[in-house]
């Protein structure tokens, strides 16, 4: 009977301690949980999935590209005109201009980056051209200088 009661004892406190050790456990994952759930922290593990995306990012970067050309071109085309006919058109003409770039949204992004550096290639080009343009003034000062100091000999 002793010997079944010391049983029974050990037992009991190696469950005391595993029921103390997962009582444990259980609050860390309740504080680990209250804090992912906070509100700050929903919003930043969502904008981390979404920047991990690269779907999602493509989606963002055409819809915005599309909104900024409709914008663009409806205050190009109507400037800020009051009458609400003129109005009306420009909204149906940014609508419809933000619906097509945002559909092709990948090959605008293709042609504007080939568009930029075309203009890129020739601003390198043109700046090339006027630094030999100074290295070739700087060589001819050099050599009217030198006509000088000759004449004054």
């Amino acid at each position: 009977m002793k010997n079944e009661t010391d049983a029974l004892t050990v037992r009991i406190s190696q469950l005391e301690e595993k029921r103390a050790e997962e009582l444990s456990i259980l609050k860390a994952q309740f504080q680990t949980t209250k804090e992912s759930l906070e509100p700050f922290n929903l919003i930043k593990s969502t904008i981390d999935k979404v920047s991990s995306s690269s779907e999602i990012k493509n989606n963002i970067i055409g819809s915005a590209i599309g909104i900024g050309t409709a914008v663009f071109s409806k205050k190009i085309l109507m400037g800020g005109s009051h009458n609400p006919i003129k109005n009306i058109l420009g909204t149906l003409i940014q609508f419809a201009i933000g619906n097509v770039v945002s559909k092709n949204a990948n090959e605008m992004k293709s042609k504007v980056g080939r568009f930029i550096h075309f203009f890129m290639k020739r601003r390198r080009k043109a700046v090339i051209e006027v630094q030999e343009a100074n290295v070739q003034n700087m060589d001819e000062l050099t050599e009217y200088g030198n006509e000088k100091k000759i004449f004054r000999n």
